[in-house]
């Protein structure tokens, strides 16, 4: 077997393209088009805003998601993408099955007052 090797006309990128963009609620930094060194890493940070949770993260068009609020792209080979979007958050807690439980004490201990006060007045009218 021989094998002969050609240089290739066509020079290799040194240089690539990592979109960062965000939607409205939150920021991602650095964002718009990052040129990356081939070879290099680049982290980038995603904040919301107050009211803002982050709902979606896209990497190259899949779901992917963040460590501390981070995304790093390693050993960069090739141009890429990443998108944020963000959700509002409720300002309603959601209850849990403690709140609704604890809140038969509630109801009970108001009747348990109601009915004292009830045995209070009957017993000071019945003297009178």
């Amino acid at each position: 077997i021989e094998v002969t090797f050609k240089e290739s006309d066509e020079p290799i990128p040194q240089k690539f393209i990592i979109e960062a963009a965000a939607g409205t609620g939150g920021s991602i930094t650095p964002e718009g088009k990052i040129e990356v060194a081939l070879g290099s890493s680049q982290t980038f940070i995603v904040t919301a805003n107050e009211g803002y949770e982050v709902d979606t993260v896209t990497v190259d068009g899949k779901e992917a998601s963040l460590t501390d609020g981070k995304y790093t792209f390693e050993n960069v080979t090739s141009n890429h993408t990443i998108s944020v979007t963000f959700k509002e958050v409720s300002d309603e807690p959601t209850p849990s099955k403690d709140d609704e439980s604890s809140m038969w004490y509630y109801i009970i201990a108001a009747i348990v007052v109601i009915l004292v006060i009830i045995a209070a007045v009957y017993f000071i009218m019945k003297k009178n």
